[in-house]
């Protein structure tokens, strides 16, 4: 029982001194992504989007009691589906595409008040693979 109490204490106050130098953000999701183009025309095919999933690695260090800084890096996954536009006199497979995005935020924070803040910042997209159907 005493081992257990020392070291539910040991974590505590190790997590007490880690705020001070800074904290890891580690995080996963997923969820329904969307294809946004922005040409749309009557007549064309249809896309659909079949779901997403992101890993993100972070990293946040409050420089004061008024600003912090928070960085990292997020590696999203997305699926299409493309159909073309209806023909009866063809009959047309759908098309699968995959998409790879890898974003660094850089973001600086800045807390008013007591529960107040505002959060800004520069984003870096890159596309990991060609993709012929997302626009530029």
């Amino acid at each position: 029982m005493k081992r257990l109490i020392l070291l539910v204490l040991v974590f505590i106050g190790l997590n007490s001194y880690s705020q001070d130098k800074g904290e890891i953000l580690f995080a996963f999701g997923t969820g329904q992504s969307d294809l946004i183009q922005f040409a749309q025309l009557d007549g064309a095919g249809s896309s659909y989007g079949l779901g997403c999933y992101s890993l993100s690695l972070g990293y946040q260090k409050h420089l004061n009691s008024w600003l912090g800084f928070r960085s990292g890096i997020d590696l999203g996954y997305h699926r299409f589906r493309f159909e073309a536009a209806y023909d009866p006199n063809f009959q047309f497979e759908p098309k699968y595409e995959t998409a790879y995005v890898l974003s660094i935020p850089i973001t600086f924070q800045t807390n008013f008040f007591k529960y107040f803040f505002f959060n800004a910042g520069a984003l870096i997209d890159m596309d990991m693979d060609y993709t012929d159907y997302v626009d530029s």
